[in-house]
Formats: C-alpha cells, structure tokens, sequence
C-alpha cells in the first residue's frame, strides 16, 4: 500500500455525447446511449517525500499520466479521458518555500494546520431573486495553541503544492465539524454587525 493512498479513478465520459457518466450508470443520462465497462481504480505508486506519485497510468488507454501538483483533477493526453486523485482523507497542500529561503535566513519551517472552505453562500429572497456571496476562508486546525483565526494569505491565488506523503504532517487537533462550526459562527458574527451580504 503506498504511503498516499492515492487512487486514480476513471470519470467514466459517454463516447456520443461526451457527458459524465456516474460509476455505475449503463446508460448516458443525456442521450441514451449504452456507458460501456466500468474501469476498476488503480492505485498510485509509492511517492515517499515527492509532490506527486512517480507514475500513474490511465485506466482507460493505459498511457502514462502527468499531473500538476495541487490539482486533483487531471486529464490522460492521449486519450483526454478525465480523471481524478482520490484520497484516504481530505487533501492536504502546503505552500511552496522559496530555494535557498530557509538557508538565508537560517529559519526553521514552522507546520500549522489550516482548514480550507470554500464555496457559495446564498440566501433565497422570493422565487425570482437570490443573494449570493462567495466564501474562501481559512479556520486554524489547532484549538490549545494561541494562533490567528484565519492565514491572512489569499489561497485562491496562491500557488499550493498537493502533500502526498502523511509522514510529515501532524494530524489537526480541530476536526472538520468543528472548523465548519467554528466558521459558521464568525460568519454569524459578520452578518449580524454588517447586516447580510
């Protein structure tokens, strides 16, 4: 079993019309037209200390896959089927440090958890009007140490390297229900001193 756990798994696409089909459909909910076999997982070779598993092959042509590191989402250059990294768990990026950053400056890499959300927020006015918000905000993993609530960084823009290898990552003392609870009520807070949206 490799250190990531990473599967790379077919997103199953209808050979007419070109539409996503779910693992198990046998017909295209599109057009009709019959899903073929369904392809079994593959999952990646060992990548100890590495951004990105070492080689990942298609399922669908068997052809040697390239990914960007961060992207979980990737597509075969052969035969452009889609595909994409499954984890054990949530997926874990860390931020890129500069070459020769560390040196200089004889610093020491400092590991804090961060939780991610990102999504949309609506509010449903009648049946014709809606208000929306987007939300990409950070919520500290760890609850007995005195950190920030939130990176103060923009991850959106950021460019985020995909941690592969668990080995160094300290597991995060606030789960993912807390973090959302945690969130949901700063949100709360916003709203009710600056009104909503």
């Amino acid at each position: 079993m490799p250190h990531c756990g990473h599967q790379i798994l077919v997103l199953r696409q209808c050979g007419v019309c070109g539409k996503n089909l779910s693992p198990k459909a046998k017909f295209c909910p599109a057009c009709g037209a019959p899903a073929g076999q369904t392809q079994a997982p593959k999952i990646c070779r060992e990548c100890e200390y590495k951004n990105r598993p070492e080689a990942v092959y298609c399922n669908q042509c068997g052809g040697p896959v390239n990914f960007e590191a961060g992207d979980p989402l990737l597509s075969c250059s052969f035969c452009k089927t889609s595909l994409y990294m499954v984890p054990k768990g949530p997926l874990r990026y860390t931020l890129p440090v500069k070459d020769g950053l560390a040196k200089q400056r004889k610093a020491k890499l400092l590991y804090l958890p961060y939780w991610r959300f990102k999504g949309l927020s609506y509010k449903v006015l009648d049946q014709r009007q809606f208000k929306s918000s987007l939300l990409d905000t950070t919520v500290s993993a760890f609850t007995g140490i005195d950190t920030v609530s939130s990176l103060g960084i923009r991850p959106q823009v950021a460019t985020l390297n995909l941690a592969v290898n668990g080995n160094h990552l300290i597991p995060a003392q606030r789960n993912a229900k807390e973090a959302l609870r945690y969130c949901r009520k700063e949100i709360a807070a916003i709203r009710e001193k600056y009104g909503p949206f």
